[in-house]
């Protein structure tokens, strides 16, 4: 087991790279210097590589790693070049180059000697960064179990077979891969691209190369994007430790979006939110100009945004809404240096027209999740407690996380009113989140709600992101107030030791319930054990064996929900059914409701032979949701692919367990 880590390793090295190497060099490029451009480069990676994946096919340039690499490679060099030309006219004109991050301010902690001037907030902000890393990668570490787990969820098949579709097809853009279901619409593929990048440049499975993809966003992006975030509201090397040992400990960010769905787009956007958010805080004036000139804070949240659209849009509206109480204070300020009548009417309606514009944009394109069968799962009451203990039902509160956000609000309040926006931005997603738990199935709910297809996991990651700086706040204000009583009585060591240790028994003892649950959740999400929810491992055996049982180029039938279209992910077999949602070709249709009945229906032996179907996978019936949300018949849409074994015209070639492959010849 160990050896199979160490031999992943490079795997994930590589999803690292594509990750951090296209946006270091462009950031770079453009001034940042020091801890923004580490913790902002992923967005700016993500943006360009599925940016990239749209313009290519338009352009003839095919989706392989070369030619991305080379697109990368040329992009910067004229970023560079271009950087370069601005700095030698600046010299020229007299001035002073601009956008190099400012140095450590000193902060209320520099008096703790156990934390220790010498100890900068740059050197401590590496420090937590690494150990927030190594603690997340522990955990999912063990959730996976092993570098090539599969996740025991509906949506699973259909992310998987994507980059294996972008992999075939050379083409990763979000207005193509929809193709693989046989329509033509949109779909947000930033993840799917950066994964098909791993999996061709390693030569390594699809899925590991996804695991690969999720290991680096949740132990390396999520943990840089707060620390930016937060470093940028409190620059205070107490705030960074609380937050880098909050990062770690919330059930519902990163385990939940790869527990439920499984979300990898929804998990990716969320993980970049906080880059987003504090590029916009620092341009509305709210927290520190991040040491980089407007301009460039400018392009990075452009960048940081595009990244958020091109992974799961309804995080953009997100990231808008958590920023809107910012905006508030922000055009007061504008509001008192105009001094004309009409200038300050002109800001008003402005302002009025931008917010009257976001909301109509949200229902309008919140639509699209009126299908969405998730509903409430409290009451008004139970709802309540939801918000203020951080839980669902069925799961233990995060006592710790609920402490910190309620110590927070009070500092809010009654010690640093400047941060009241704050407390607004976590109103605003507390609000959400508490729709999802308790308003019914209806209009109301999908106006609220449909943007995140009236789904409570979606909100509830979301949910955290807010509660996890308004914790901080609440963690230092109370670390401030002790110093405080105490200052004098015991020396600054021994008052540093105990503060740290009081906070991680705190974290461990307030969020050990909360985080175990979540970890239990987890990895029976990701256990192929029988009976697994989706697919086992007697049926993963019979797919890796495909390549031998099957010739180049076969085509597959079988019933999605059971696991069988993974044959394409995994093994490269074209499957007709790819994805739970139900065809849009007749012939497809037609096969999943009666190709039992080829030997005697002449009807269907034409749709086989339309369809170039040649092979059956029977998985049986079982199927089982991860999440314990959808409970049905995973048969009711598929009759004919049943009972194969007593219907005439099925040849079985290969076994595994109760895992079957059919050869159809029925038709011959």
């Amino acid at each position: 087991m160990i050896l199979d880590w160490l031999a992943w390793v490079p795997v994930l090295l590589v999803a690292l790279a594509w990750l951090w190497v296209p946006g270091l060099v462009l950031v770079s490029a453009v001034g940042a210097r020091g801890f923004v451009l580490a913790a902002a480069s992923p967005a700016v990676s993500t943006a360009v590589l599925a940016g990239i994946a749209v313009v290519a096919p338009r352009v003839g340039i095919p989706w392989t790693a070369p030619a991305v690499a080379g697109v990368v490679l040329a992009a910067g060099l004229i970023a560079w070049g271009a950087r370069l030309l601005v700095m030698r006219r600046r010299r020229a004109a007299g001035g002073a180059p601009t956008g190099a991050e400012t140095p450590d301010e000193p902060d209320a902690d520099a008096s703790v000697h156990a934390v220790g001037p010498r100890f900068s907030l740059g050197v401590v902000t590496s420090i937590v960064w690494a150990l927030a890393a190594v603690v997340v990668t522990a955990q999912l570490i063990a959730v996976l179990g092993t570098p090539a787990a599969i996740s025991q969820t509906f949506d699973n098949g259909f992310h998987l077979n994507v980059v294996r579709r972008i992999i075939d097809t050379y083409d990763g853009s979000s207005f193509s891969i929809t193709g693989l279901l046989g329509v033509s619409s949109t779909y947000p593929a930033a993840w799917h691209d950066l994964t098909s990048l791993v999996a061709m440049t390693t030569g390594s499975s699809i899925p590991a190369a996804a695991n690969a993809v999720d290991l680096a966003v949740a132990a390396v992006v999520w943990p840089g994007a707060i620390l930016l975030l937060v470093r940028g509201i409190l620059r205070r090397r107490s705030a960074v430790i609380v937050a880098g040992a909050l990062a770690v400990a919330l059930p519902w960010f990163p385990l939940l979006p790869l527990t439920f769905g499984v979300l990898f787009p929804y998990f990716l956007a969320i993980a970049l939110l906080p880059i987003a958010v504090a590029l916009g805080l620092s341009l509305l004036g709210r927290i520190g100009d991040l040491g980089l000139h407007v301009a460039v804070r400018a392009v990075l949240l452009v960048f940081a945004l595009g990244a958020l659209a091109l992974s799961q849009p309804a995080v953009v509206f997100a990231a808008a809404a958590l920023l809107v109480p910012a905006t508030i204070p922000f055009v007061v300020e504008w509001w008192s240096r105009l001094t004309s009548a009409a200038a300050r009417a002109a800001l008003l309606v402005g302002y009025a027209a931008v917010l009257v514009g976001f909301l109509l944009a949200w229902v309008r394109i919140g639509r699209f999740g009126m299908s969405a069968p998730w509903g409430p799962s409290s009451g008004a009451r139970g709802g309540a407690f939801d918000v203020l203990l951080v839980m669902r039902p069925g799961e233990p509160p995060s006592l710790a996380l609920a402490l910190g956000v309620l110590l927070g609000l009070v500092v809010i309040v009654w010690r640093r009113r400047r941060l009241l926006w704050l407390a607004g931005s976590w109103l605003i997603a507390a609000v959400l989140f508490y729709a999802a738990e308790t308003v019914g199935a209806g209009d109301l709910r999908t106006l609220l709600l449909g943007l995140f297809y009236n789904d409570p996991p979606r909100l509830a990651s979301l949910f955290v992101v807010a509660c996890l700086p308004v914790a901080v706040v609440g963690f230092v204000g109370g670390w401030d107030s002790a110093r405080r009583l105490l200052r004098g009585r015991v020396g600054p060591g021994v008052l540093a030791g105990c503060g740290i240790a009081a906070f991680v028994m705190v974290v461990i003892l307030g969020q050990a319930a909360a985080m175990a649950d979540g970890l239990s959740r987890a990895r029976a999400a990701w256990s192929s054990t029988p009976p697994a929810p989706v697919v086992d491992d007697d049926e993963l055996a019979l797919i890796a064996r495909l390549p031998q049982t099957t010739p180049p180029g076969a085509v597959l039938v079988g019933n999605p929900w059971t696991g069988t279209n993974l044959a394409y992910a995994l093994a490269g077999r074209q499957v007709l059914n790819p994805h739970f949602n139900i065809s849009p070709n007749a012939d497809v249709l037609l096969l999943d409701a009666r190709l039992r009945e080829a030997s005697t229906s002449d009807e269907v032996c034409e749709a086989v032979e339309r369809t170039g179907v040649g092979y059956v996978l029977d998985f049986g019936s079982y199927f089982r949701d991860a999440a314990g949300l959808l409970k049905f018949d995973a048969t009711a849409s598929y009759p004919g692919l049943v009972g194969l074994d007593q219907a005439d015209g099925f040849e079985e070639i290969d076994r595994e367990g109760d895992a079957v492959l059919y050869r159809i010849t029925a038709c011959d």
